[in-house]
């Protein structure tokens, strides 16, 4: 949370997460940090 904006939320049941695609600014951060290796 660099930006301070939440572009990933966990919501759904299973644990995965929901890239929020307006609020995704393409640092792939998020791939980095990633336990699943996505």
């Amino acid at each position: 949370v660099r930006s301070r904006i939440e572009a990933v939320k966990f919501e759904q049941p299973d644990g995965k997460p929901t890239i929020i695609e307006a609020l995704c600014t393409g640092c792939g951060i998020c791939a980095k940090k990633c336990p699943f290796e996505a």
